[in-house]
């Protein structure tokens, strides 16, 4: 395992989304020009949009990196680390927007403190990005990650 590793944002995703805002900012400007001043209300939400999506692969503002102290991730120049003695499990889940559509998403429970019930329905936390990989191959990474250095935490140091 490589240790630390250090994950990236996929370029093309974020691409696709700053190109399709930007194709639908202009298609409002049109509408706005035309005499619906919506249009450039909605057009100015789509630049917004285009500019997240291009911030998401500005080099150093996005990233995951696992190390033996757990995971550290960054989403918008924006770190927090989670240390692995905190983290019970990852799992994938669909996140819905509206209903309409949603995406596959990583994300982790916390180990239950003793006024949490182990019973939950929803992730603790969700990870901001899957970074250039499916949902559940970074799941399977994550898990993988867990395991061997909680597993390396535990053993104790042999004596000499």
């Amino acid at each position: 395992m490589e240790n630390p590793l250090t994950l990236y944002p996929s370029g093309r995703r974020a691409m696709l989304m700053a190109g399709a805002s930007s194709l639908l900012a202009l298609s409002c400007m049109a509408l706005g020009i035309s005499g619906k001043e919506i249009g450039y209300v909605a057009g100015f939400f789509f630049v917004a949009c285009g500019v997240l999506g291009t911030a998401e692969i500005w080099p150093r503002s996005s990233w995951l990196r696992i190390d033996e102290t757990g995971i550290r991730y960054c989403y918008l120049f924006t770190s927090q680390h989670v240390a692995w003695d905190e983290i019970d499990r990852f799992e994938s889940e669909l996140v819905s927007h509206s209903g309409l559509w949603g995406q596959q998403m990583t994300g982790f429970y916390r180990k239950p403190g003793p006024q949490q019930d182990e019973k939950r329905n929803r992730l603790d936390e969700l990870l901001p990005n899957n970074y250039g990989r499916s949902a559940k191959a970074l799941t399977k990474l994550l898990n993988q990650y867990r395991v061997h250095f909680t597993r390396e935490q535990a053993t104790p140091p042999d004596e000499v």
